[in-house]
């Protein structure tokens, strides 16, 4: 049995982040859970820890002496603060849900180590000691925030690293960051992203391939989120997720289950400026919710209305009529892999779509027909990405 280090975010009490942690530690250990055809005789043999580690924030001098000098930096202190007394007024339901996300991580995450690996010295040690060293996925390779330690330099040179769907979640990537990813990649065995805005500068950045791969959760397909759900003690309710601060995207759901008889479950406070926008959903919130359980209210649900990307993968998964809202007009890139992941399945008329009744909002068979056929082809492909870039 060969060891594999997987390196990638998985502990910020973020549903998207620990399920595509955990659907890449699935699928590397045990193919087949994918149900693919290609994955139906394959054997990585590979037992999978994760890298305690905590990501350095980037300290930008000039950008904070800028700061000093503007009126917006003060009512982002302000808000910041409001935000923090939110989050403090509810910190009991906080620790509710993080007390179910350790219980998750607990039996769904080993660690290469029982304390965070900090220091250059740490991180050259354990750069040795396993066979595969995989970066990805998620937004770990977002210049805007990027910690050096997920572009493995730190790795020796004998290993074989690899990265799957590691995301630089950006529209142009930074002349500045050219060399940093040219030196760090270029002692990588096989190199994927996420990103289809960002593949072709990056293989013009390092001069090799680089491939475009669905997203782990994608990878690991319906039919094991569906193993994995748990019941749910509700029916007939639209299922309401939000990670932006749109207040109208809530209004609309409180209008919709109303208008259409069904009850209202919602997961809510992503932050403490959530808080706020989700004071209307109060009432319908659930905070004892792990990623399990997270995917079972989305199958269970008659409706799921939402601006997430992975609300959105699963309910696309388990054919569940839904809707996707823009998040933040104000950086559209990061709706880029909502749409992107939307037109691949040939589901994009869910983009900002506002139906009245779940008449309205079905979406009939052969359209399901027609997404399952579609992100197969991806899932067949990335896994055969994988494949090669382990074995061969």
């Amino acid at each position: 049995m060969k060891k594999a280090l997987i390196v990638t975010w998985y502990n910020n009490y973020n549903y998207g982040t620990a399920l595509q942690a955990c659907s890449l530690k699935k699928v590397l250990e045990n193919p087949q859970s994918t149900s693919l055809e290609s994955a139906k005789d394959c054997e990585f043999n590979l037992e999978c820890s994760f890298l305690p580690h905590r990501a350095k924030k980037k300290l930008n001098l000039g950008r904070k002496i800028k700061k000093i000098f503007k009126i917006s930096a003060y009512k982002e202190k302000k808000r910041q603060y409001e935000d923090m007394n939110l989050m403090e007024e509810k910190k009991e339901f906080f620790a509710i849900r993080e007390k179910a996300f350790e219980k998750y991580l607990k039996a769904n995450v080993k660690l290469a180590a029982e304390h965070d690996i900090q220091s250059q010295k740490e991180l050259l040690e354990i750069g040795n000691k396993f066979d595969l060293y995989v970066a990805g996925s998620d937004q770990i390779w977002n210049p805007v925030n990027l910690d050096d330690t997920y572009l493995l330099g730190w790795v020796d040179k004998d290993k074989r690293k690899i990265s799957y769907a590691s995301s630089l979640s950006i529209k142009e990537i930074p002349g500045s960051y050219h060399k940093k990813y040219r030196r760090a990649l270029k002692d990588f065995k096989a190199v994927s992203i996420r990103d289809k805005q960002c593949q072709q500068q990056l293989e013009n950045i390092v001069g090799r391939e680089v491939t475009t791969v669905a997203d782990p959760v994608v990878l690991l397909g319906a039919d094991e989120l569906r193993n994995s759900c748990v019941p749910i003690d509700s029916s007939n309710y639209v299922f309401s997720y939000f990670l932006g601060q749109n207040i109208e995207h809530r209004e609309y759901v409180c209008k919709f289950s109303k208008e259409n008889d069904r009850d209202i479950k919602s997961i809510i406070g992503v932050s403490g400026a959530n808080l706020k926008s989700d004071k209307i959903l109060e009432e319908f919130a659930d905070w004892d919710v792990d990623p399990w359980k997270f995917v079972s209210y989305i199958y269970h649900s008659d409706f799921v209305i939402t601006d997430s990307f992975h609300a959105t993968v699963i309910a696309v998964l388990l054919h569940k009529n839904f809707v996707v809202l823009e998040k933040d007009k104000t950086r559209p890139e990061q709706n880029n892999r909502i749409r992107e992941f939307l037109s691949v399945v040939g589901l994009e008329d869910r983009w900002n779509y506002i139906p009245d009744s779940l008449d309205e909002a079905k979406i009939e068979g052969d359209r399901w027909e027609q997404a399952d056929c579609n992100i197969n082809k991806t899932r067949e492909d990335s896994f055969n990405f994988l494949k090669k870039a382990i074995l061969e």
